[in-house]
């Protein structure tokens, strides 16, 4: 589901349709005279928004895109760097 935009006539007429979307994680941007005016959002997402800066490292890269991407660094064959203790 993506993102709608709709007037504030269609809002109203369509509250129930609108409200669903944004439950399901779309969020919907509502216009009066052509300006983008205000968003619905569900209230899971309202939350993560609020909190901002709360979310851990972990939790970071738990929603990251690319989670489930493999990653296999090329490592140096040599030994490391000589060192004097």
């Amino acid at each position: 589901m993506r993102t709608k935009t709709r007037a504030v006539t269609e809002a109203k007429a369509n509250l129930s349709d609108l409200v669903d979307a944004a439950m399901k994680g779309a969020p919907q941007i509502i216009t009066r005279r052509g300006e983008e005016v205000v968003v619905v959002l569900s209230m899971e997402t309202y939350r993560s928004v609020v909190a901002g800066g709360h979310a851990t490292l972990l939790d970071f890269f738990a929603q990251s895109p690319f989670r489930d991407v493999e990653i296999a660094p090329k490592r140096s064959p040599g030994t490391g760097r000589d060192i004097t203790l």
